[in-house]
């Protein structure tokens, strides 16, 4: 079973992660209760009362893709998952109910779309490995730690025009506000005062 056989099913209570296997798919406990509305000792509890809902051949341990590799996981088809949600009464269950009859006859569409990232990550393990990939992670690291370097200069350099400015007595905002003042009037032309005329008497 390849990690890349995982699909999102967009069920009518939200996505459903399903392991593809040829025309089967699974899925796992915790996916499956959310998507009924019920607990893990719930669904436990319905295949403990009632084994009969999960036929042989139709829960099995798969290497499930997760951030640490692959871990093997326990997964009901979608054949148990209705069976389960049989013995649910609640709305999402009739509503879950009505869409699992519809994908199993093959009426409803099923996605071929990666469930995730890790789906993908044997390709994403290929793409690392190669040369130009690396170089170009290696300069987005030297990029990212300028930055980080040139915003701890300016926090530094604001502080220090913090403390010039409050021993004069002023916030650092009226000092911008001087700024704009001294800006303003730069740029208004010299007034040159006309001398006196001497007015014969």
């Amino acid at each position: 079973m390849a990690s890349n056989s995982i699909i999102t099913l967009n069920s009518p209570n939200g996505q459903l992660p399903a392991f593809q296997e040829g025309s089967r798919m699974w899925a796992r406990v915790s996916e499956i209760s959310d998507t009924l509305g019920i607990g893990r000792s719930t669904f436990y509890g319905i295949i403990q009362r009632d084994p009969s809902v999960v036929p042989d051949g139709h829960s099995a341990l798969i290497p499930w893709p997760s951030e640490g590799g692959e871990q093997p996981t326990r997964v009901y088809s979608l054949d148990a998952v209705l069976n389960i949600a049989m013995e649910v009464n609640n709305k999402r269950a009739r509503r879950l109910r009505r869409w699992l009859v519809a994908v199993l006859r093959g009426q409803a569409p099923v996605p071929r779309a990666p469930a995730d990232s890790l789906a993908r990550l044997p390709d994403a393990r290929a793409i690392l490995a190669q040369p130009t990939v690396q170089a170009a992670i290696a300069r987005l690291d030297a990029l990212d730690a300028a930055d980080a370097a040139h915003q701890k200069r300016q926090a530094r350099e604001r502080a220090e025009v913090t403390r010039q400015a409050s021993m004069q007595g002023l916030t650092l905002d009226a000092l911008r506000k001087l700024r704009t003042l001294e800006r303003i009037l730069a740029e208004i032309p010299s007034l040159h005062v006309q001398p006196s005329l001497a007015l014969d008497a």
